[in-house]
This record gives C-alpha cells, sequence and structure tokens, in this order.
C-alpha cells in the first residue's frame, strides 16, 4: 500500500523523468517530505493485521494509542484501543479517512509478522 508521501515522491520522479521545469527541486521536496514524515519504528499494515499490543496512530491526532482488543466484525475491525489509564474505546475500521493503520508494533504483532514471512517465503510452483 502506497502512503501520500510516497504518491509524492512517485510523481515527482515521473516528472522528474520527463524533465519538466523544476522537476529536480519538485524530487528533492518529496523525498525530503517523505524522510521527515516516516519514523523507521512506523509500519503501514493493513487493519486486519492489528493485533493487541499494538500502537496505532490516529489520523485526527497523530497520537499513537495503544490496542487492547481487535474483532472483525463483517468487513470492519472493531478495534478497543486505550486512550487513558482507565480508559478505553471501540473504534471501526477501514475508514475513508484511515483506509490502513500505522504502527509500532508490540510484542503480539512482532510475532504475527514472523508467521507471515514464515509462510509466505516458500518456494511457487
Amino acid at each position: 500500500m502506497t502512503t501520500e508521501l510516497e504518491r509524492a515522491v512517485i510523481e515527482a520522479a515521473r516528472s522528474f523523468c520527463r524533465a519538466e521545469d523544476g522537476a529536480k527541486e519538485s524530487l528533492w521536496t518529496a523525498v525530503q517530505a517523505l524522510d521527515a514524515g516516516q519514523d523507521p519504528e512506523v509500519r503501514e499494515i493493513g487493519w486486519h493485521e492489528v493485533v493487541e499490543g499494538d500502537r496505532i496512530k490516529s489520523v485526527k491526532t497523530g497520537k499513537f494509542y495503544e490496542v487492547d482488543d481487535t474483532f472483525k466484525f463483517g468487513k470492519e475491525f472493531k478495534i478497543s484501543v486505550r486512550t487513558g489509564p482507565d480508559n478505553a474505546v471501540t473504534i471501526t475500521r477501514p475508514t475513508e479517512a484511515e483506509p490502513t493503520a500505522f504502527v509500532k508494533r508490540g510484542q503480539t504483532g512482532k510475532a504475527v509478522d514472523v508467521f507471515v514471512e514464515v509462510f509466505s517465503s516458500g518456494e511457487t510452483k
């Protein structure tokens, strides 16, 4: 899945390849914006991969909230997030504003990533 910043870099690279005026500056600006917006701990994943212990980023606040529980309900996911020491709320995702999740993986999420890597790395016939 491609983020908005990544799409900007791709478009700037295309402009650069077409040798449009200002393309080099456009590409440089887009790459700087991408670098500034990337936290090496943060990954973009599908909502189906979010598990307890992950911390998900809110598009509205830019803050990360710890996931207590996830539940698939039809095509949506009900995700319980901790908003304070004694407070949790349930959100429904995906939404138009948040089609994918930006997460800092917890221990469970890291274990899930290992299984996904193992089961998707076999030979294809």
